[in-house]
């Protein structure tokens, strides 16, 4: 999911993690769309991983240079539902995400600010589930 930062001819990419079980977002990045941001994400998120974990992503030919492949797979069959899900509540919650639009970040540090806010209060709302379904 890309949002445009100072003018509306700069694209900035966001990455997210999303577990797969739980619903809780668990990191993201916002820069360019290439191989060595999909790197640098891989290593922010693997901190928070093992190696049984499954990435599941869709074709973008950075991933299979940065995922190993035995917990890599590809397919819009396992990402729609989620990260697709999530891209879409982002642009009905945040206007500055939402592709025709006047609003748009004054900065990446704005936009950054933004997100950080946007997935705590998701995340507080999600463990609060967690607690009362579990406890």
């Amino acid at each position: 999911m890309w949002s445009f930062v100072q003018n509306k001819a700069t694209k900035c990419w966001r990455w997210l993690a999303i577990c797969k079980v739980t619903k809780l977002i668990l990191g993201f990045v916002t820069v360019s769309r290439g191989k060595k941001t999909c790197s640098k994400f891989y290593d922010k998120i693997s901190q928070f991983t093992d190696s049984s974990t499954v990435f599941y992503t869709d074709w973008w030919e950075a991933y299979t240079s940065s995922i190993p492949t035995n917990q890599h797979q590809q397919g819009k069959d396992q990402t729609y539902n989620t990260i697709e899900g999530y891209n879409s509540n982002f642009r009905d919650d945040l206007q500055r995400l939402t592709r025709r639009t006047k609003a748009y970040s004054k900065s990446q540090e704005y936009l950054e600010a933004s997100l950080y806010l946007y997935i705590a209060s998701h995340n507080e709302k999600k463990l609060q589930l967690l607690s009362k379904t579990i406890g």
